[in-house]
């Protein structure tokens, strides 16, 4: 399969693995250099990434969606040519920014599909958003090799990573059905992820 990096948005940005537990990151260049300053820049990274926390420096400025706050509203047609819309009035839904490129979203698909098929019944959609391959046909022969069920979407361009500040891949947003976010999980979904998801589910008809 074709694969493509991550787009940059400028001269000053670019990508690098923080491992198999976060998966990849993008960030603004820091202008130090050295191996020990480059190993301090990613160790500084990696933390604020798993805290999902918002910080800023000199050097550098990280931001994520937080809790409750509304993400943003988009529409794009899937594989078949129907539009998905994720906002406002839309069913509550899981969504996963991922990479071809990325072994961490990979090793994420099975438990993914998991989830799609345990929740699906109680309401959850999950879309798959793809940020890095232009070829359709391609993805969903991707898709269907790694066992996803699930909706498949493309963001090519990384437009939507960048409006969701969707700073890691994967990325995965839990989204309410009024458009707002309910848990954003940066790096490999953890082992409670579904049990998290099925009881947000279930509050919402008690």
């Amino acid at each position: 399969m074709h694969q493509l990096p991550l787009f940059f948005r400028s001269a000053s940005v670019f990508v690098f693995c923080l491992g198999a537990l976060m998966g990849c990151a993008k960030t603004p260049e820091s202008p130090v250099s050295g191996a020990s300053e480059a190993a301090a820049a990613s160790g500084a990274l990696e933390a604020k990434a798993s805290q999902g926390i918002n910080s800023s420096n000199e050097n550098a400025k990280f931001t994520t969606l937080a809790k409750n706050e509304s993400v943003p509203a988009f529409s794009v047609a899937d594989f078949s040519g129907n539009m998905v819309h994720v906002g406002p009035d839309q069913p509550v839904t899981l969504l996963n920014f991922w990479a071809t490129w990325c072994a961490p979203c990979i090793e994420e698909f099975p438990d993914l599909e998991k989830i799609h098929l345990a929740l699906a019944p109680k309401g959850l959609r999950v879309l798959g958003l793809n940020v890095d391959e232009l070829n359709m046909d391609a993805l969903t022969a991707f898709g269907r090799q790694n066992g996803a069920t699930f909706t498949l979407l493309a963001d090519p361009f990384g437009d939507l990573q960048d409006r969701y500040k969707s700073i890691a891949m994967p990325s995965t947003f839990l989204i309410r059905a009024d458009g707002t976010l309910e848990h954003l999980w940066t790096g490999r979904l953890p082992d409670d992820a579904m049990s998290t998801i099925e009881s947000y589910l279930t509050s919402l008809n008690s």
